[in-house]
């Protein structure tokens, strides 16, 4: 009874989360997202089907719906956002932890701090761009490691296994992965704001909607759904150094050479721009997703799940004995 009463909360929990516009995995999001697929359909659709049969064909491609890596996104999905998120979030440092300790570093250090005396209106505007740079930035960074750091790289390559793309393949991750993300993000976030504090006092608060940056809820509502999707949409130019769009993200997934280890963001591109991982998309290039051969050994959960721990275990081992002292550990993990 125990097992099936937590069942039921889990649930009823994401339920719950599906119906906020708030939440980055919602009905409201999504529909935002399809919103956007039926205006594209509209601008370029050829004659021939029934409007709305082509449209269906055009969101709801039945290759992807009946393919096998779609099917693991499901079960995945079930597994991380339902039954595991609970669990995740007890391993988590929230950002106030980390705003304490750089707001007291900053005192220890420079002495207490008379707050800037700005316009309510003028926080605003600085601390709502900031707040998202400093999620992006413990995006981006999280993101360079898990590519870059061959042991963090078996945890991520469960992502990057999906051959195909929909909304539930966000959910394709591993557990270390689940983890190590928003503790980055968490610490890059409470880390700025414990600065932002320092400097305007405990007030300071991004413009926001239930809690949530409005920037984020731009994102969430538009194009957030259509980063995993076999929907083509490009931003380029200078909106494509801001901005992440879904074709960016595509480009990540893609099993090209040109593409690997590039646009490592989430919602911006900025910091892509800036430490030179940015790859624009063009009008339109071919991508083919997946990690090659070695998707074969993640075509089941429990391989998904399991197998990351034996690998980097084997990467460890091996760059142990090749290394000469604890000053080589950075060496055994570096690429």
């Amino acid at each position: 009874m125990a097992f099936l009463d937590y069942l039921l909360a889990a649930f009823g929990a994401r339920l719950h989360g599906m119906l906020s516009p708030a939440s980055p995995f919602s009905l409201v999001s999504l529909a935002g997202a399809l919103a956007i697929v039926a205006w594209m359909f509209l601008r370029r659709r050829r004659p021939g089907l029934p409007r709305w049969r082509g449209f269906l064909r055009a969101a709801f491609p039945a290759h992807i719906l009946s393919h096998a890596s779609t099917w693991l996104d499901v079960q995945m999905f079930v597994a991380n956002a339902i039954l595991l998120a609970g669990a995740y979030g007890l391993m988590i440092l929230a950002s106030p932890f980390w705003k304490g300790l750089a707001l007291a570093g900053l005192n220890g250090t420079f002495g207490p701090h008379i707050p800037f005396a700005l316009p309510d209106a003028a926080i605003l505007a600085i601390v709502t761009p900031v707040d998202i740079l400093a999620v992006e930035l413990g995006y981006w960074l999280s993101h360079f490691m898990m590519h870059r750091i061959p042991v963090l790289w078996e945890f991520h390559k469960v992502h990057h296994s999906a051959e195909v793309m929909t909304p539930l393949t966000e959910w394709r991750q591993h557990p270390v992965e689940m983890v190590l993300f928003p503790n980055l993000i968490g610490l890059c976030l409470g880390g700025t704001y414990g600065l932002l504090v320092y400097l305007f006092g405990e007030a300071v608060q991004p413009l926001s909607l239930w809690n949530v940056n409005v920037l984020f809820i731009l994102f969430f509502l538009t194009i957030s759904h259509l980063r995993h999707s076999h929907v083509w949409l490009p931003l380029t130019g200078v909106l494509g150094c801001l901005i992440h769009s879904p074709a960016h993200h595509q480009i990540h997934h893609s099993t090209r050479p040109v593409h690997f280890d590039k646009n490592l963001g989430f919602s911006l591109s900025v910091w892509d721009w800036l430490f030179g991982t940015l790859h624009l998309p063009a009008r339109r290039e071919a991508v083919t997703f997946g990690i090659g051969a070695d998707g074969a050994d993640h075509s089941r959960i429990d391989r998904s799940f399991g197998l990351p721990f034996v690998r980097a275990w084997a990467i460890l081992r091996g760059r142990w004995a090749s290394s000469s002292g604890a000053g080589s550990i950075w060496c055994l993990c570096r690429r």
